[in-house]
């Protein structure tokens, strides 16, 4: 919906607007627990960030699961090539997209907003196996609400009182890397990690380690030059974002 709009230029500032809003409003210290709603790209981290500062509260992350299956990620990229090539229309591609992205819940595809809800899977704050369940389906309702069930005996009313910082530690936040893996793409396989160890308080040191597999006929082609190059634009990418 938001894609091509100026508020997408934005997305740091909204996830820090978030933070701040759900900071200031557990602050009023009249909360025996707090569920968090809101799966999409910088939502969730942003609920993360200001919830944190309230580790003696009880939090669960309510996710609303991902939209229906509409047309396959392949249909979909091939009406945008057919567009990007001038062979259909805007009105063509905007029925395609509309059917792409046609109901409640995230993206279908395997984006930011997806990958948030299973990494509030792992870190242990939502129910588990609740990620990839559909809006407005008996099981979607039933886990909203078990959430609420789950944050209600976890406060210090209920019987089993679990704050957020029984859950959360510095070790669940960091261990100082940023990890990458692909889902799908070029290579047959690719893990990287970005590997960061603080200098000072002002500067750090910042290491990009990979390990891919290509396929064999783009191996074939490949040049050792290529590669450093590709990891050069990777690494000064980062660094560009990060300053």
């Amino acid at each position: 919906v938001t894609q091509g709009e100026a508020g997408m230029d934005l997305s740091l500032f909204s996830r820090d607007v978030i933070a701040l809003s759900t900071a200031i409003g557990l602050s009023h210290n009249m909360f025996d627990a707090a569920l968090c709603l809101g799966i999409c790209d910088k939502i969730v981290p942003g609920e993360l960030i200001g919830a944190l500062k309230f580790g003696y509260l009880p939090i669960v992350f309510v996710p609303g699961g991902p939209m229906k299956t509409g047309i396959s990620n392949e249909d979909k990229a091939l009406v945008r090539q057919k567009y990007a090539a001038g062979m259909i229309d805007r009105k063509a591609l905007l029925d395609s997209e509309s059917k792409a992205y046609h109901s409640a819940g995230t993206c279908t595809f395997y984006g930011t907003a997806n990958s948030n809800q299973m990494l509030m899977e792992i870190m242990g704050l939502q129910l588990p196996g609740s990620s990839f369940v559909n809006p407005d389906t008996p099981l979607r309702d039933a886990l909203t609400e078990y959430a609420v069930k789950v944050a209600a005996e976890g406060t210090k009313l209920g019987e089993n009182y679990k704050p957020l910082y029984d859950i959360v530690s510095e070790k669940t936040i960091s261990d100082n890397s940023i990890k990458i893996n692909q889902t799908e793409g070029p290579f047959d396989f690719f893990e990287g990690a970005w590997i960061v160890k603080a200098i000072n308080e002002k500067s750090c040191n910042i290491k990009f380690d990979a390990e891919f597999k290509l396929p064999f006929l783009l191996n074939a082609i490949t040049s050792q030059a290529l590669i450093d190059k590709l990891s050069s634009t990777i690494i000064e990418s980062f660094i560009k974002r990060a300053v």
